[in-house]
């Protein structure tokens, strides 16, 4: 398997976070926001979502790249939107803490043109009906691979309080925060206030 590549930064920092990005993104979209990050040893997960069903694939790969990277053990894990997928179902012994902004496994998209329709002015290339099909591909991947006991007591959620995509369910360990779906730097100034 080959969709799940990795770009580490800091080498030399001590502690060590790894950033999952999420559907019709790349490890780029973390490119604005590594001042929140510049102590950490930083592992940039590069997910192609493309062939996505069985995350269980998607998690033993990044698992790899844990033990290699890190000795075995993340300080935190930092997830958006369907990367808090892979996240969720990471090995608990691999990580300290795991922050997921935007989940989409507690998520209902609930304005599909509008959201096309941003994404469609974002990538050149993709058509209406393919950027639906992935979103169906992702929704019958979560549903799948989601489990509704899964335990939150060493990860906490970030809510967008201005969505227009998506209406989120509450989970145990949420926080909300100023922001969308893609504007994320609320969420991020939390993160780093209980970080550092």
């Amino acid at each position: 398997m080959n969709a799940v590549k990795y770009k580490t930064l800091y080498k030399t920092r001590k502690k060590t976070a790894l950033l999952i990005h999420g559907l019709f993104t790349t490890s780029g979209y973390w490119i604005p926001y590594l001042n929140f990050f510049s102590e950490f040893k930083l592992i940039l997960i590069e997910v192609d979502y493309s062939g996505l069903i069985d995350i269980d694939e998607y998690v033993h790969e990044i698992t790899k790249i844990i033990h290699g990277e890190s000795i075995g053990v993340l300080d935190i894990v930092i997830s958006h939107s369907l990367g808090t997928l892979i996240a969720a179902k990471l090995p608990k012994n691999c990580y300290s803490y795991s922050f997921e902004i935007c989940p989409m496994y507690s998520a209902t998209l609930i304005n599909e043109n509008k959201f096309v329709d941003v994404i469609l002015s974002k990538i050149i290339g993709l058509s209406s009906d393919g950027c639906k099909k992935i979103l169906h591909n992702a929704n019958d991947t979560i549903i799948k691979n989601f489990r509704k006991d899964q335990d939150f007591i060493q990860r906490t959620t970030f809510i967008p309080d201005c969505d227009l995509f998506f209406v989120y369910k509450p989970l145990k360990n949420s926080k909300n925060y100023n922001g969308d779906h893609f504007e994320i730097e609320s969420a991020l100034n939390q993160i780093s206030k209980i970080i550092y």
